[in-house]
């Protein structure tokens, strides 16, 4: 058996190429591929990286590995959750694996994660504002798993070696036509070139625009889940519409960029130590590793729901 560890980590296109893989698994059984059952939970194999960060679900973590480890072939076991997995939990995994695997990682742009993780927070629920979560971000940068991703590779490396690691830049793997990351898992990963791609793969965890997300973290302060409002609401959605426009006002932008020492550390820290690891043609910076080297963060002030009475009108609502 050779396994395909894919790990993420979060905001790199996982949950496209975990759909696609779904959507394919009969023509990748075909060719001795297997996306398997076990340990899986919506589309990737979320519930066996879960059982291995909570120590009381060790022996269910157990059955899960035990169990892939009995099947032929190559296998693809994918979810993000495994790149937060502790050093401990890595080693685990070789111990019951330990035979050919296969570590996938794809690095996204340090300048694009604090916006990215903040908006997939708010869509669990989270209510922090974009400035604070962006301050705690650069002033306890490793305490990110997104952005410390270099000392996470670290526990793969260890265990599995630095020649078993696959890595790839998430901005170059999003712009190949036909699926992007998708395309490129299947293409570069697997050796396949002939898949199904479904429509609207690759905006299948879309980001919202700057309203959407204002309107989301709002509901939550309201002790709602503004996702699942702005999703099957007609309220809601009105009220994000309504935003879009008398919000427009109150939008705030951020430039970020591999200057401002934070950023330029975790850039160099990550070359540093894995550039040489990092697939060639993948390396299309000009200086660094990731060609945009500047870039502006927009939000909307939450000052408008106090600035703007019709705003929280809409806003009580939705919420009664």
């Amino acid at each position: 058996m050779g396994l395909i560890l894919h790990i993420g980590p979060h905001k790199t296109g996982t949950t496209a190429i975990q759909k696609g893989l779904l959507d394919n698994r009969g023509r990748l059984a075909e060719l001795d591929i297997r996306y398997p059952e076990i340990g899986f939970h919506y589309y990737g194999h979320h519930k066996i990286a879960e059982a291995l960060t909570q120590p009381r679900r060790a022996d269910e973590a157990t059955q899960y590995l035990s169990a892939i480890a009995q099947l032929p072939g190559t296998v693809v076991v994918s979810s993000e959750n495994f790149s937060k997995c502790s050093p401990e939990a890595v080693a685990r995994i070789r111990e019951i694996i330990p035979g050919d695997v296969t570590v996938v990682c794809y690095l996204r742009s340090f300048l694009e994660i604090p916006y990215a993780w903040w908006q997939e927070q708010i869509k669990h629920g989270k209510t922090l504002e974009f400035t604070a979560c962006l301050s705690e971000m650069l002033l306890r940068p490793h305490q990110n798993h997104l952005f410390g991703i270099s000392r996470t590779l670290e526990a793969w490396c260890e265990n599995f070696g630095e020649e078993n690691l696959r890595l790839f830049s998430y901005e170059a793997a999003r712009e190949l036509p036909d699926g992007g990351t998708f395309a490129h898992f299947m293409k570069t990963v697997l050796g396949v070139t002939e898949y199904t791609t479904s429509p609207g793969l690759q905006t299948i965890n879309r980001s919202f625009d700057a309203a959407g997300v204002e309107t989301m973290r709002a509901l939550n302060v309201l002790g709602w889940q503004g996702l699942a409002l702005l999703q099957d609401s007609p309220a809601a959605k009105a009220l994000r519409d309504l935003l879009r426009v008398r919000g427009e006002k109150y939008r705030r932008s951020i430039l970020v960029d591999y200057g401002t020492t934070t950023f330029r550390m975790l850039e160099k820290s990550l070359l540093d130590r894995w550039g040489k690891a990092i697939e060639a043609s993948e390396r299309l910076g000009s200086g660094g590793l990731f060609p945009e080297r500047s870039k502006v963060l927009s939000f909307l002030d939450p000052v408008a729901w106090v600035a703007e009475a019709d705003l929280a009108a809409a806003l009580k609502n939705v919420s009664r």
